[in-house]
């Protein structure tokens, strides 16, 4: 991906940051006492801070010169403020999980397969952690102590980072295929370009008269030594090979 390309996917992904930010703004009101932020109210408003600061700079900024760097750091800064969401909202039972999933996805969009797969090990670890200080060896130090520590809550773990590998993997393959596909079709525009530059060069050099015919003998080209020897132009035989394919 070019430079601009980057940076307008990073004004995209700073627009969607808000949009999830907005939506655990509403959320937050509606959900059960056990799913609640409770004392962990600050975490998740520091948090919400954060997205809306980084987004906003993103928006309001002029282009950036290393976008792709930005776009790394933003990737890592998302899975640690998605981590600091689930633990304010109830660690292993949190329904904001699935922010893991949306971080992967767009890790797979701006960073390349290795950058997709680095982000979900790095949720996968964190996520390990925080259920752990939940449950295993709970820290009541900053989120309030479980209810009750069961095996489905560890099992989550497993499946949570079963989860984010897979998506890296099948989003961050989709990503790389585009990419490639994009590069490709890039160069053959090129390629063309090159080619119909070279057949100009090739016959507004020659001062003999050339003409060039496609496969039903139909004159597609001339060059200048022609248009004097017929008396027609270039561009009024493209415009009447134009007019008789309509």
């Amino acid at each position: 991906m070019t430079v601009f390309d980057v940076n307008r996917l990073l004004r995209l992904f700073a627009w969607a940051r808000l949009g999830i930010a907005e939506l655990l703004l509403i959320m937050a009101p509606f959900l059960p006492g056990e799913l609640g932020p409770g004392t962990g109210s600050g975490i998740l408003a520091l948090a919400l801070f954060v997205v809306v600061v980084t987004s906003g700079g993103l928006l309001l900024l002029p282009p950036l010169t290393q976008p792709r760097r930005v776009a790394w750091l933003l990737c890592l800064l998302d899975v640690v403020l998605v981590t600091a969401v689930v633990a304010a909202t109830g660690g292993p039972r949190s329904i904001y999980a699935f922010l893991y999933v949306l971080s992967v996805t767009a890790s797979c969009v701006l960073l390349p397969r290795a950058g997709a797969l680095a982000m979900a090990a790095a949720g996968s670890l964190l996520y390990t952690g925080l259920v752990f200080a939940r449950t295993i060896f709970p820290v009541t130090a900053f989120f309030e102590p479980p209810h009750e520590t069961t095996a489905l809550e560890v099992l989550t773990i497993f499946l949570n980072a079963g989860t984010f590998l897979i998506v890296a993997i099948v989003a961050g393959g989709l990503a790389e295929q585009y990419r490639t596909t994009r590069q490709e079709l890039e160069r053959q525009r090129h390629d063309l370009q090159d080619l119909q530059a070279f057949k100009a060069v090739i016959l507004n050099s020659v001062g003999t008269g050339l003409i060039g015919l496609d496969r039903e003998h139909t004159v597609t080209a001339l060059n200048p030594a022609a248009e004097e020897i017929t008396g027609r132009s270039a561009t009024t035989l493209g415009h009447r090979r134009g007019t008789r394919r309509a």
